[in-house]
């Protein structure tokens, strides 16, 4: 029996939290919360608005290079990946996570666009590239969002304990704060 990926994605999306919070991990509005405690000054609320957009779509272009994978399988990884979060997102909200489906929709048709303008390339060269502007993407867009965001602002730094809580909730919070 063969099930589309979409679809496990979507599952996961939906019953995964609820296997992290066996992990003790704070889901849904307390994950939130939790996320909202060093993220306080305007300037850093906007600062992460505009720069988690290009840190996604960094990760959506390095990730599936770490695994090494053909071009097919790189866009099946955006792709579940993608659905994954939003699936999780419209949980919590529905209203927000369409929001924020559609604001995060924009670094996923780029990711979907650069790996199409760059699958011309031999393997290795493509690899490369893929992982190199994706990288440089994601570390610089984390490193503005850390400098600039948490350290000008006034706000306490990123918690190296919360990174699990921040992967799976600065992209709603990116959104949502602007309407709460």
């Amino acid at each position: 029996m063969y099930i589309n990926n979409n679809v496990v994605a979507i599952i996961i999306g939906y019953f995964g939290p609820i296997f992290l919070e066996y992990q003790h991990m704070l889901i849904g509005q307390k994950g939130i919360d939790y996320y909202s405690e060093v993220h306080t000054s305007k300037m850093n609320l906007y600062i992460h608005m505009v720069y988690m957009p290009l840190s996604l779509y960094g990760m959506l272009l390095w990730i599936p290079q770490v695994f090494n994978t053909s071009f097919n399988n790189a866009i099946n990884i955006q792709t579940f990946l993608y659905y994954m979060f939003m699936t999780h997102f419209i949980y919590i909200n529905w209203k927000m996570g369409m929001l924020i489906s559609m604001y995060y929709a924009i670094p996923r048709y780029l990711a979907f666009k650069t790996y199409i303008d760059y699958c011309m390339f031999k393997k290795d060269i493509f690899r490369y590239k893929m992982l190199t502007k994706g990288l440089l993407y994601s570390i610089v867009a984390l490193c503005i969002q850390e400098f600039f965001g948490h350290y000008l602002s006034g706000d306490q730094p990123s918690r190296l304990i919360a990174i699990p809580n921040a992967i799976l909730y600065a992209m709603y919070y990116s959104v949502s704060h602007m309407f709460t």
